[in-house]
């Protein structure tokens, strides 16, 4: 008895490990050929990948290496919430691996990509064993292969956590099917909450299809007398898996509404496209065409009109209509997306491989053909051939079209309409394939054949448009890291910021340097519109660290600059220096947590409107100056009209935009100055900024800046620095604008080193999520901490409870008596309490209602489950409602309300 349940266990085993080990040989053979790690030295580290996973995997081996833990993260932000970050990006076991190699974070990545498609790969061959009735072992393999190859994994392989669901949903959808058949709730509670706490993001998503499938299935496929049953455990189930993962999407779910990421959906929604971005969307499902061929049968007439083929047609137009209408879709992303607009893409590529399968099983069950028919083989043949020409022509005689995906994130208008031609010809070739298996005309091994043939040639032509051409040495990575361990600050506060932007954002915190810069979609909405107004750069929801002032980098403590050695200041001394990046010292600095007479109430905006008014805001208010800033007005106007509006809206517009225009400073410069150029205006998280590209600034003939501003470059830019001389700024304007902020200033460094002299101020250390400072005043003071606002802060001064504030629109402010007091700032996650008391008490109530359920009356039961269903098909309804018809009716709105506008 125990060797034949052994022989099963290992029948079951051997596709789903044959699934991984295939996908994982495909993976690494074409890595040889294209000199991809482990097979070579490149990496395929762009976009998302580049600006978040690796950093990220990197930032968290700092904070473990550092014995701090993930709650909080001194590296980024000038301080932050460091909880939903790691729920967000890196909370799955596979990330572990960075704490034990020394492999290069942007080569480990490619490792752990191809893991995860190869582990897809195999629990999708598990779902078609379990799914499918009948399967054979060689089509149950190569289903779960195409699962592990398909579009969702080369197109999304950027966001590493994304996968981790991919390879998570055939088990969410065994799970469904056991709950379903047998009213069996464990595997289900135990696979949703493992996939809530791997990617919390793409939890919404998961919910949303299975409330749409349960809905579905239960009212077509369970009989109704147990209808009322699986609907009560489903509905208990769900509740008990949304208690044990509370402490993750609580929390997480705080720290989102707190970012700047919040938008208006009914905006969004009134202003989005009815078809939008369909290249992208096809091509993700149609780098398996075998998913497209598998709709085909589902409405053909001769087939019996089954209950699975009612559910199967309900899901097909439902996720159908979500994929094609973007207001819908939109829904389904929560109510935005800026890139990556089919993120639930894994969903209907494993269904309809299923369905491809089913139909290739039932053709298997029937009747068999004795040998494969001539016309059946050469018609296939042909669609081969078809197929492979295509794929050929376009290799080597379209091959630049091909690659827009890499480029720019985007499937562009004439990759699209290639691919369309690739993916017709594959589609064909399929469809033949299930028709001609279904009428018996060919037989199951030569399907077999026909059909890995086919594929094999797909997936190389896939791999080859969005992974091979992902392929590069990743000198970016190389050129940051190179100054990793450049210097060890003694301030634990003390910060680095880059001249100019020669890695991304996230890269500084990686190699361990406490920075204001950040990009994730959790950068805070108060600190990003805060550094923004204090003239660093800033878009979408990036903030990195170039820009600012020598005020501003003095406020939060900067410390340090990274970039090359030339463009550092007169008042920095070079520390490091290397062929890719130096590092400098800076001599005009201030302690980092400062004493202010002013009233937290007093402080707690920095000003609107102008960014130079708030550089006069920091002198005087924080520095003690009134007249530090010397404001430089135009002194001649060329082919242009350049107007103030009352509310200090500057306008720029070009009397022939033909001709050359130039606005001109010609300036006197009495004193040694740090000169500085603004030209913004306060936007939200839009990556399009309309004033980008809008002059070409020089000074004294020297190009500074040949297009300002631009996404990398939207804070002040540092003109260089004048002293008892005259220089001319020269602005040729590339087109009109209008802006908040504009005009040129110099910062008197002289008295600025001699007013940072006289601050009063103290110094503030770090350590596990804890800011201390030890005070001395005459007076009541307000401390400002050179670290950002949260809401999760608490605390105490001399032992005592003390509120936290929050001042210069991003900063921590805590008010302190007269005389000697210790100031102790300790950060907590905000509803991480409640979420581990859900938590506890979801388990309490599931544990009394084991143990109490055959003792509740059967009539109470029955209710319940009729409560349950009815409940179910609500919740269905009020998806079609909020998620379907509500998109659409604000689509239709937007024209008519743009009118009124």
């Amino acid at each position: 008895m125990e060797s034949t349940k052994i022989k099963r266990l290992f029948r079951a085993a051997v596709p789903p490990l044959a699934a991984v080990l295939v996908t994982f040989g495909l993976f690494m053979l074409l890595n040889l050929l294209y000199g991809i790690f482990p097979c070579g030295s490149n990496s395929i580290v762009w976009c998302d990948m580049e600006q978040q996973a690796v950093p990220l995997l990197m930032q968290f081996k700092q904070l473990v290496q550092s014995g701090e833990t993930i709650a909080f993260s001194q590296l980024d932000a000038g301080g932050m919430r460091f909880y939903a970050v790691y729920f967000f990006f890196l909370s799955n076991p596979l990330s572990l691996l960075t704490l034990v190699t020394d492999i290069p974070a942007d080569m480990l990545v490619v490792v752990l990509v191809i893991v995860k498609l190869a582990l897809s790969a195999g629990t999708a061959a598990a779902w078609m064993r379990f799914r499918i009735r009948g399967i054979s072992v060689p089509l149950q393999i190569l289903l779960g292969v195409m699962y592990g190859c398909c579009g969702y994994g080369l197109f999304y392989y950027q966001n590493l956590m994304w996968l981790d669901i991919m390879a998570m949903m055939p088990l969410l959808m065994i799970s469904m099917r056991l709950l379903l058949k047998k009213a069996k709730p464990l595997p289900y509670i135990l696979s949703l909450s493992a996939m809530m706490i791997m990617c919390f993001y793409l939890g919404y998503m998961l919910v949303l299809f299975i409330l749409i499938y349960m809905a579905i299935s239960l009212r077509i496929t369970v009989p109704e007398e147990r209808r009322g049953r699986v609907a009560g455990r489903f509905i208990l189930g769900s509740l008990l898996a949304a208690c044990l993962t509370a402490f993750v999407w609580l929390p997480s779910f705080i720290q989102v509404m707190q970012s700047a990421r919040t938008t208006s959906v009914m905006h969004v929604l009134m202003n989005s496209y009815i078809f939008n971005h369909l290249g992208d969307k096809a091509n993700v499902i149609g780098c398996t065409c075998l998913c497209y061929a598998a709709v085909i049968p589902l409405w053909m007439r001769g087939t019996k009109n089954t209950v699975s083929r009612r559910r199967d047609r309900g899901l097909c137009i439902l996720l159908g209509l979500a994929a094609i209408l973007d207001p819908i879709n939109i829904m389904w992303h929560g109510g935005s997306y800026q890139a990556f607009p089919l993120r639930w893409g894994m969903i209907p590529i494993l269904l309809l491989l299923t369905l491809a399968g089913r139909q290739l099983t039932e053709a298997d069950s029937g009747e068999q053909p004795e040998k494969t028919g001539l016309r059946s083989a050469l018609m296939l043949t042909l669609t081969a051939v078809i197929a492979a020409a295509v794929g050929l022509v376009l290799h080597f005689a379209m091959q630049d079209g091909l690659y827009s995906y890499v480029r720019t994130l985007w499937v562009d208008t004439g990759a699209a309409l290639r691919m369309l031609m690739m993916m017709t010809a594959m589609t064909l070739a399929y469809a033949f394939l299930l028709l001609l298996r279904r009428r018996g005309g060919i037989t199951r091994r030569f399907a077999m054949i026909f059909l890995c043939i086919v594929f094999l040639g797909e997936f190389v032509f896939q791999y080859d448009v969005y992974f091979g051409k992902a392929a590069n040495p990743d000198t970016l990575y190389a050129q940051t890291v190179s100054a990793a361990d450049a210097v060890k600050p003694e301030d634990s506060t003390a910060r680095v910021r880059m001249t100019k932007k020669y890695g991304h954002a996230n890269m500084i915190g990686a190699i361990g340097y406490p920075t204001l810069a950040h990009y994730t979609s959790l950068t805070r909405e108060d600190f990003m519109y805060g550094v923004k107004r204090l003239g660093y750069s800033s878009y979408w929801m990036e903030v990195n660290s170039t820009g600012g002032t020598v005020l501003s980098d003095a406020l939060w403590n900067v410390q340090y600059q990274l970039g090359v050695e030339s463009e550092f200041p007169s008042w920095t001394k070079t520390l490091f220096r290397s062929d890719k990046l130096s590092l400098a010292q800076t001599e005009l600095t201030v302690p980092p947590a400062l004493y202010s007479d002013a009233e937290p109430e007093e402080i707690a905006e920095l000003p609107r409107g102008s960014r130079i008014a708030v550089q006069q805001y920091l002198a005087k208010q924080m520095f003690g100056i009134s007249d530090l800033i010397t404001e430089y007005k135009p002194t001649a106007l060329h082919n242009l009209e350049l107007t103030t509006e009352p509310d200090g809206t500057v306008r720029c517009k070009r009397q022939n935009p033909l001709l050359n225009a130039e606005i001109r400073f010609s300036l006197f410069v009495p004193s040694h100055q740090a000169l500085y150029f603004d030209l913004y205006s306060q936007t939200d998280t839009q990556i399009a900024n309309p004033r980008n590209g809008a002059v070409r600034v020089l000074l004294n003939g020297r190009d500074i800046a040949a297009s300002y501003p631009e996404n990398n470059s939207n804070g002040f830019l540092f003109l260089g620095e004048a002293e008892d001389s005259y220089a001319v700024v020269s602005l040729r304007v590339l087109k009109d604008f209008d802006c908040e902020s504009f005009g040129v200033f110099g910062i008197d460094l002289a008295r600025t080193a001699e007013a940072m002299e006289k601050v009063q101020g103290t110094a503030l250390q770090y350590e596990k999520g804890v800011y201390t400072a030890e005070c001395e005043t005459d007076a009541p003071k307000t401390l400002v901490l050179a670290a950002a606002y949260d809401e999760g802060f608490s605390a105490e001064v001399n032992g005592e409870p003390a509120e936290v504030y929050r001042v210069n629109s991003c900063q921590i402010g805590v008010r302190v008596p007269e005389g000697k007091s210790t100031v102790r700032v300790q950060f907590s996650v905000q509803g991480l309490r409640t979420g581990l008391l859900l938590g506890g008490a979801g388990l309490l109530a599931a544990l009394i209602f084991l143990l109490l359920r055959k003792k509740l009356p059967a009539c109470m039961t029955a209710a319940f489950g009729r409560g349950s269903a009815m409940l179910v098909q609500a919740a269905y309804w009020v998806i079609i409602a909020v998620v379907y018809v509500f998109p659409l009716i604000m689509w239709a709105c937007g024209p008519i309300a743009s009118i009124f506008s």
